[in-house]
């Protein structure tokens, strides 16, 4: 990628650059120089049209730079906020009870009305600018209620009702609800591949527009036949520190992973990084906005020769689409990762991974883990046993791209300058920062920008790292599969702590009993209790991955 032209402080996309006016000038120029060599010494008469042959290089190339100028000024830019974003897998959603979201930076609170739509407001009452996701879903009618004061909101963000005014002057009421400053801004919502999708504007148009745009899903789930495809992941949702465009450049960049991924998707290979390793072709970049970028890699032989394919489709604002076994369009089994902007620091990640039962056969396990699966299958199966895997998988990135996020944010030359990327395998970083400079505007506009200061606490502060690594926060609170199992291990530890104090005290009362020390009813109390205490130690390790694990590089083997 060539580095492109400043201009008025903005960088020129490589296509526009690729004839900049100092190289038009250097060529008039050189030119010039050419013909006064050639015509020495020269007539007076050419000495007044090499003047004015001068003078008209001089305005070609200032016309060249003013329409580069205009070019880059009048550039189309994907509009951010006239889109739809996931916010939350439909199925970790209690219907009962309001929950908080953000978007850009926006507070906002979804929820169930009545008619059981899921509906999207404001997160803040125009009473007194208090959250609504603390207020309670009202069982008679399904409208969303304040928990300040009791003013409640329709779907539509509309006040319908007011006690202090309602119990006293029902005229007042309809008066003070029918005033625009009772409403609440709503945003349109719809469901799509088990997700709720939030129109990432509000306003008297935004339901026109948003209904008229479509979701931008995974292309492929929609052509799959129903029932002939299955998940081993199914609409992970995570929060992680840092901005959307550190997470999307990472997925471009698939040989980072066998490094920062060492010990959750197998150890380095060396064979994988020798003779052929991988080789990226140059990233594809739409011609429109909403195009996005197309990235495809390899994996070569000594001799050059590819011996497998990958692909990655970036489709704005989120989809990240990761297929295999086939072209983008028609891959039997695709991994894919949408990326919602929470906040100026803040991305959700919501991973997948489905394969068509008719075309791509399972991966086969090694024996051992096929015998965990034939033995403890409810376990190895479960949804949440697949988070806890993508837990490791995140927990590799998570401390790079948080501090990799606060280095872009301060970083004085462009992305281009300050970065160095040689290699065959930068090439959909490459394209993917092509997009982002030339049609994404360098991301949307965040409300807490000035707020979202990236933690300035050295990486080596173990509460900076808590933060950082917080899979309770960041996942099991939201997470059905996983709240319900840590609550499952954590009652099982207590089963365990008073199953062996019971037994220990059998053992007591047995030995007091006249009881011999060496017999089969000590041994098996004994056997009994040091299982039962092994159990709860294995069980609160387990715990401890539902809530916080301290990945650290240097210590994975």
């Amino acid at each position: 990628m060539q580095a492109g032209l400043q201009v008025s402080g903005q960088r020129l996309s490589p296509k526009l650059s690729s004839v900049t006016p100092s190289s038009v000038s250097r060529a008039h120029v050189s030119r010039n120089r050419r013909l006064t060599q050639e015509h020495t010494p020269l007539h007076p008469a050419e000495l007044r049209q090499t003047a004015s042959l001068k003078a008209t290089l001089v305005e070609e190339a200032l016309a060249a730079r003013e329409e580069l100028v205009q070019d880059k000024s009048t550039a189309e830019k994907f509009s951010w906020t006239k889109a739809w974003y996931p916010m939350q897998s439909i199925k970790d959603m209690d219907p009962k009870k309001p929950e908080a979201v953000k978007l850009f930076g926006k507070e906002l609170v979804l929820w169930r009305d009545g008619n059981g739509t899921w509906r999207a407001l404001e997160d803040l009452c125009p009473h007194r600018l208090v959250p609504l996701s603390e207020g309670r879903i009202e069982e008679s009618n399904g409208t969303l209620m304040c928990s300040f004061h009791g003013w409640t909101f329709d779907g539509e963000g509309n006040c319908v009702n007011i006690p202090q005014c309602g119990n006293v002057d029902p005229a007042a009421e309809k008066a003070a609800c029918s005033n625009k400053r009772s409403r609440v801004a709503s945003f349109p919502t719809q469901e799509k591949q088990g997700l709720l999708w939030v129109w990432g504007e509000s306003g008297p148009t935004a339901f026109i527009e948003a209904f008229a745009t479509p979701v931008k899903a995974n292309p492929l789930v929609e052509k799959w036949p129903e029932g002939q495809y299955s998940y081993l992941f199914d609409n992970y949702v995570r929060d992680v520190p840092g901005t959307i465009d550190v997470w999307i450049d990472n997925m471009t960049d698939q040989s980072h992973a066998i490094f920062a991924h060492n010990g959750a998707i197998g150890p380095p290979s060396k064979d994988l990084l020798s003779k052929g390793g991988l080789r990226g072709q140059p990233a594809t970049v739409g011609k429109e906005p909403g195009d996005g970028i197309r990235y495809q890699w390899g994996r070569g032989d000594d001799k050059g020769s590819p011996i497998s394919t990958g692909n990655f489709v970036y489709t704005p604002p989120t989809f990240n689409g990761l297929p295999s076994g086939g072209t983008p369009e028609d891959a039997p089994r695709s991994l894919w990762i949408y990326t919602t902007p929470m906040g100026a620091n803040s991305t959700r990640l919501i991973i997948n991974f489905a394969r068509r039962t008719d075309q791509a056969p399972a991966f086969k396990p090694k024996w051992q883990d096929a015998l965990k699966k034939k033995l403890f299958g409810f376990i190895v199966n479960s949804r949440w046993m697949g988070h806890l895997n993508l837990h490791n998988v995140d927990d590799g990135d998570q401390v790079l791209l948080h501090k990799q996020s606060s280095n872009y944010r301060y970083m004085k030359d462009s992305w281009q300058k300050a970065t160095y990327s040689p290699a065959t395998t930068d090439r959909g970083s490459l394209g993917f920062r092509k997009w982002w400079e030339s049609f994404g505007g360098h991301g949307p506009e965040y409300l807490d920008t000035e707020t979202a200061i990236p933690d300035p606490r050295p990486a080596t502060d173990p509460n900076r790292r808590r933060d950082l690594l917080d899979r309770y926060a960041q996942h099991t609170h939201m997470c059905t599969a996983c709240s319900g199992a840590l609550k499952n291990v954590r009652l099982l530890q207590q089963v365990g702590k008073y199953a062996a104090i019971a037994a220990a005290a059998v053992l007591v009362i047995a030995l007091g009993r006249g009881q011999q020390i060496v017999s089969p009813i000590t041994a098996a109390l004994t056997a009994f209790t040091a299982a039962v205490l092994y159990a709860r130690k294995r069980l609160h390790k387990l715990e401890q991955r539902f809530v916080f694990t301290d990945w650290r590089h240097a210590e994975i083997a």
